[in-house]
């Protein structure tokens, strides 16, 4: 569900049209929910210039040992936003906002997730965000800076590659069965209208 294995799956889209196959990533929450609900906002408005989301996960505990070790990755590279179609490469932990998600602003922070590749194909945006609820988003973020500082270093993220394989393999069943998420999307049209739309569903595993 990484933008990294996104980016290299579209980079093969001409040689998978010849050979006749389809490459299918990203089959279960990432970015399934969230790359449909950014296309129904962006259908209600006919034409869409920017589209933003945010996933706020509630009750869900461990992440797995392959979310956490395929994270590390990801994270190396910093986030991204795209702005008018290109990608746009920031500091990890840069671009702290509240957003309200229907109970009031929450803090939130943008993050390299595989929706900036999908859903400019999905939808015709030329601006995308893909935000993850943080709760202290803007005190969080400059330790997530360091961090990213810290992952460069081979030492330190092979440290962490050590100490991720000593967790838990992930949630237990009783996370599993009472986790959920809440999907949130925005869409923009040229014009200036606006349309948005929430997604309750399960725990993400």
């Amino acid at each position: 569900g990484e933008l990294r294995t996104f980016d290299a799956v579209a980079a093969l889209d001409a040689a998978a049209r010849a050979a006749g196959v389809m490459l299918l990533p990203g089959a279960a929450h990432d970015v399934v929910a969230t790359d449909c609900l950014a296309a129904h906002v962006s259908r209600r408005l006919g034409a869409v210039r920017s589209d933003e989301i945010a996933v706020h996960a509630v009750g869900v505990g461990r992440l797995s040992r392959g979310s956490l070790r395929s994270g590390l990755g990801a994270l190396t590279d910093g986030t991204a936003i795209v702005v008018a179609g290109r990608r746009e490469r920031h500091v990890l932990g840069w671009g702290a906002a509240r957003r309200d998600l229907g109970a009031g602003p929450v803090g939130t922070l943008p993050l390299p997730l595989g929706e900036l590749c999908t859903i400019p194909r999905s939808t015709g945006a030329t601006d995308v965000a893909a935000r993850l609820v943080v709760p202290g988003a803007s005190m969080v973020g400059p330790l997530l800076r360091v961090l990213g500082r810290g992952l460069r270093s081979p030492a330190v993220y092979r440290g962490l590659e050590r100490l991720i394989a000593r967790l838990p393999a992930g949630p237990d069943a009783g996370r599993l069965a009472t986790g959920s998420t809440l999907n949130v999307a925005w869409a923009e049209a040229p014009d200036g209208r606006g349309a948005a739309a929430r997604l309750r569903g399960p725990h993400p595993y």
